[in-house]
């Protein structure tokens, strides 16, 4: 049976092939209003499962593009065998991703049994990609955002989560800062400049971004 891929989901992340306009991956997640509620029923079909979908045609005429789903991880699967089914919040491709050499790609998930992580791939382009698991800050169901930049041969990336703070002053606020110097494969310890930074908002709108051409300059 086909369905479609997105009925009642957010789409949370469109990320486009740097040279090849025709692949292209979306990550969905839960949503009402906006990606941070979820009334729906998980019942598929019609309903879709949460999680990363990638085309390879989607310079075709509309109706003709089709999606396959990439397994990040199986947390929540509905189906059988397992294809995963947590929210998807955020994505970004290596700034050298070329789809040859480097097919790089990071995923936030809220997660079910693992928690909160960010999954890496370096194959995104393979039938079946894999992805390994780089960091868990030890919460189940975190919303991090993802933002990433290469100066000379260094990425660096940074993640913005909702996890509780801990830092002096910060009571019970809401809001970490890490940082990677290696595109995604190990992560620093939360940043104490940005201990506590979005209060009681953080799971709805902590969005995080990095200068392109100065990875020390960065906005929360």
């Amino acid at each position: 049976m086909t369905y479609n891929c997105f009925n009642g989901r957010a789409i949370s992340k469109i990320l486009v092939h740097p040279t090849d306009p025709a692949t292209i991956f979306v990550s969905t997640s839960a949503a009402v209003s906006g990606a941070a509620g979820n009334a729906l029923s998980n019942t598929i079909p019609p309903l879709a499962l949460r999680g990363v979908f990638r085309s390879t045609n989607a310079t075709a005429a509309a109706g003709s593009v089709t999606f396959s789903k990439i397994i990040v991880n199986t947390d929540g699967s509905l189906d059988n065998p397992g294809t995963g089914n947590t929210s998807i919040f955020d994505m970004v491709l290596d700034p050298g991703f070329d789809g040859g050499a480097n097919q790089i790609l990071l995923v936030t998930t809220s997660g079910a049994a693992t928690g909160g992580v960010i999954m890496r791939s370096t194959n995104a382009l393979a039938a079946t990609p894999t992805f390994t698991q780089t960091l868990f800050p030890g919460f189940n169901g975190l919303v991090m955002h993802l933002a990433i930049n290469k100066v000379g041969a260094v990425v660096t990336v940074y993640v913005a989560t909702n996890e509780p703070s801990v830092g002096a002053g910060c009571g019970s606020q809401a809001g970490r800062v890490r940082k990677s110097v290696d595109g995604g494969v190990t992560w620093s310890v939360p940043l104490p400049a940005a201990e506590g930074y979005c209060g009681a908002q953080c799971a709805y709108d902590n969005p995080v971004g990095v200068d392109p051409s100065d990875a020390n300059i960065v906005y929360i």
